[in-house]
């Protein structure tokens, strides 16, 4: 499937996950470009809570857009100072038509708003992807000791942050810093950031936000 096709494929599961608490768990991975567990709050200390989500606005060509701002604990931040990362989200439906139902839906939670376990995460998602597969790089497993081959995963959860990932970079234009901002990756595939300077640096979302205003029906 070509980039549109599978995230309109991967959106339409999604909205068709009937149980409310699980079919929000999955939109907040996904626009959020979570890992799961800096979605649940069970068994994890980077959950999401009610506090972290609001509205603000932010002026963009003379025009006040309306804005969902959340805040996101990282769950691999060893080597940021900030421990924190913020995705802004158009609450125009046009630009984007699930970020004020998932503010609502966060605002109402009044505390934790997933309060279940990983597992219960994943097992949705692989439930609701079911036959979608991705593929996975070679990297270096810590834990056996061992390079692992290039290979093809079944679709869970997340897989919604590499889609997510995908769609910023190919639809939304989004550059390594602006992908750094939105999704907490060290800001040094460019070459201009060094290691050392990147432990210093504070995810920023004004940055990305204007490239997100462009209508779903023209990307």
């Amino acid at each position: 499937m070509q980039v549109k096709e599978l995230v309109d494929n991967v959106r339409k599961r999604v909205s068709q996950v009937e149980q409310k608490h699980l079919r929000y768990g999955l939109m907040a991975a996904y626009l959020g470009c979570c890992r799961g567990s800096e979605v649940i709050s069970k068994g994890s200390k980077y959950g999401w809570r009610s506090q972290d989500a609001r509205e603000i606005s932010y002026a963009h060509n003379g025009i006040s857009e309306p804005v969902a701002l959340f805040t996101i604990r990282m769950a691999k931040a060893r080597d940021r100072v900030s421990k924190e990362r913020y995705v802004a989200l158009p609450l125009d439906e046009k630009y984007e038509p699930w970020a004020r139902p998932l503010l609502e839906y966060c605002q109402k939670a009044n505390g934790e708003v997933f309060p279940y376990h990983y597992i219960t995460l994943y097992r949705a998602a692989e439930k609701a992807f079911t036959g979608l597969k991705y593929g996975i790089e070679s990297y270096y497993d810590f834990n056996l000791k061992t390079k692992i081959d290039p290979h093809e995963h079944g679709a869970a959860t997340h897989f919604l942050r590499h889609l997510r990932a995908t769609e910023l970079r190919a639809l939304y234009h989004f550059k390594g810093e602006d992908l750094s901002d939105y999704g907490g990756w060290t800001p040094t595939g460019s070459g201009k950031i060094s290691k050392s300077m990147a432990r210093y640096l504070f995810p920023d979302w004004h940055g990305y936000f204007s490239l997100l205003l462009v209508p779903r029906d023209q990307l």
